[in-house]
C-alpha cells in the first residue's frame, strides 16, 4: 500500500474518531449521562450535528460506521403555555371571604343594593366590574347583568386608532332578575376569571378606588379661588395625607372635577359675579359697584371699588395710572385697573373695571363711575398710554 492510500485511510479514521463521542460511566462532565455496567451494545453515540434533536442510539458501533443508521424521530416538544386571555387560560377563583361572595338565589331590596354588593366583592377580589345589558318591561328594569371589565374581545382590528388591550374574553359575571315581590335576585353567577387579579398595591389606582369625596372637592374649590389649579391641589393633598397612594384619587380625577365645575358655572358666571358684589355691598355699605348689559342681555360694563381702595385713593390719589389690558381672556373683555403709588413707592389699586368695547362711550361710563365712587374727587394727574 502506497503512502497516499495510508494517509487517506488514516485521515478517514481520525475523522470518524472526531465525529464519535462515547459517553461512559467514567465521565465526570456535568452534562454527560451517568451509566453503570455499560456494554458495547448499549453505547450512546452523539454526533456533533447542528440540531440538538439528532441524538442517535445505535445498537453497535459497526452500524454507525457503515452509515446504516435507523431514522430518527424529532423529540416531542412540551405543549406551549396558553397566552393570557385565550380560551384555554383559567386563572381560577379569586380569593374572597365567603360573606362577600355573591351566591345564586341571594336577594336584594333594590337593584342598586345588588350592584353595590358586587362592586364591593370586585374590589376585594381585585378586578373592575362593568355594567352590561339591561332588560326593561314597561319602564321597569327586570334583568340586569354586571360583567368583568375584561369581558369581550379586543376591538383594535380594522381600526386606525390603537386602543390599550383590556378585554381578554373573561366570562365572570353576575345577573339579577326582578321577582314578583319587587326585590332582585341573583340567578346567574360565574366566579372564575381568565386573567390575573389586580394586586392590593395597585388597586388604589383603579377606578373603583378613585372617588372624590367632599374634602377633595372643597380643597379644589378653595384653591381655585386663590389661582391654584388642580395640579397644585393634588400635590397639596398628597402632602396632607403623606403619600400619593393615600390620596384616594388620581391627578386626572382632580382635573376632571375642575373642568366640570368650570363647565357648570360658565352659563352662570355673570350672575355669580353680581351676586358676589351684592353680598359685599350688604356686608360693607362703602363697597361700590355698577354694571350694564347690552341688547343681548350680556354683561358689557362692570366697575367696582372696595373700601380699602377708596381709602388708598383718598391718601395717594394725586396721580392715577390707567391702562386697559388686551382682550385675550375667554370673555373678550378688557380689564381696566386704576392704580397709584403709596408713600413706600409700592403700587396700590384704586378701582377696577371690565369693558366689552373700547370706545368713547364705554370709557366715559367707566370714568364717571370712578369719580362717583371716590366721592366726586377728581385726580390731579392721570397717566395713560
Amino acid at each position: 500500500m502506497d503512502k497516499s492510500s495510508k494517509r487517506g485511510q488514516q485521515s478517514t479514521e481520525e475523522l470518524q474518531q472526531t465525529r464519535m463521542v462515547i459517553i461512559s460511566s467514567s465521565s465526570t462532565d456535568s452534562d454527560s449521562i451517568p451509566a453503570t455496567n455499560v456494554h458495547a451494545s448499549d453505547i450512546l453515540v452523539v454526533l456533533p450535528l447542528t440540531d440538538a434533536t439528532d441524538i442517535i442510539a445505535a445498537s453497535n458501533v459497526d452500524a454507525l460506521m457503515n452509515n446504516d443508521i435507523p431514522p430518527v424521530l424529532p423529540l416531542t416538544n412540551a405543549p406551549e403555555t396558553p397566552q393570557v386571555g385565550s380560551e384555554n387560560t383559567i386563572f381560577g377563583f379569586p380569593s374572597c371571604p365567603e360573606d362577600l361572595k355573591p351566591i345564586n338565589g341571594m336577594m336584594f331590596s333594590n337593584l342598586e343594593e345588588g350592584i353595590d354588593f358586587y362592586n364591593k366583592y370586585a374590589k376585594v377580589c381585585g378586578f373592575i366590574p362593568r355594567l352590561d345589558s339591561t332588560k326593561l318591561v314597561n319602564g321597569i328594569v327586570t334583568h340586569k347583568r354586571c360583567v368583568c371589565n375584561k369581558e369581550g374581545k379586543n376591538r383594535n382590528k380594522g381600526t386606525e386608532r390603537k386602543r390599550t388591550v383590556t378585554r381578554t374574553g373573561c366570562e365572570a359575571k353576575v345577573s339579577f332578575k326582578r321577582i314578583d315581590t319587587g326585590e332582585y335576585q341573583i340567578y346567574d353567577f360565574i366566579e372564575v376569571h381568565t386573567h390575573a387579579m389586580v394586586t392590593p398595591a395597585t388597586m388604589v389606582h383603579m377606578k373603583p378606588s378613585r372617588n372624590l369625596n367632599l374634602f377633595h372637592k372643597k380643597m379644589i374649590m378653595d384653591n381655585s379661588r386663590v389661582n391654584h389649579g388642580p395640579v397644585d391641589s393634588f400635590r397639596m393633598f398628597k402632602e396632607y395625607v403623606k403619600g400619593y397612594r393615600n390620596v384616594g384619587a388620581s391627578l386626572e380625577d382632580f382635573k376632571n372635577f375642575s373642568r366640570d365645575v368650570k363647565k357648570y358655572i360658565k352659563e352662570y358666571d355673570a350672575e355669580m359675579l353680581l351676586e358676589t358684589f351684592m353680598q359685599k355691598k350688604a356686608m360693607s355699605p362703602s363697597f361700590y359697584f355698577d354694571f350694564e348689559v347690552d341688547d343681548e342681555k350680556r354683561l358689557s360694563k362692570v366697575f367696582w371699588a372696595d373700601p380699602i381702595s377708596i381709602k388708598n385713593y383718598a391718601l395717594f390719589g394725586e396721580a392715577v395710572s390707567f391702562d386697559a389690558t388686551y382682550n385675550f381672556n375667554e370673555y373678550k373683555m378688557v380689564f381696566c385697573p386704576f392704580t397709584g403709588v403709596d408713600n413706600h413707592k409700592r403700587c396700590v389699586t384704586f378701582a377696577g373695571g371690565l369693558l366689552r368695547k373700547e370706545d368713547g362711550e364705554s370709557f366715559t361710563w367707566l370714568f364717571e363711575n370712578f369719580v362717583k365712587a371716590m366721592g366726586d374727587c377728581y385726580p390731579t394727574t392721570i397717566i395713560t398710554d
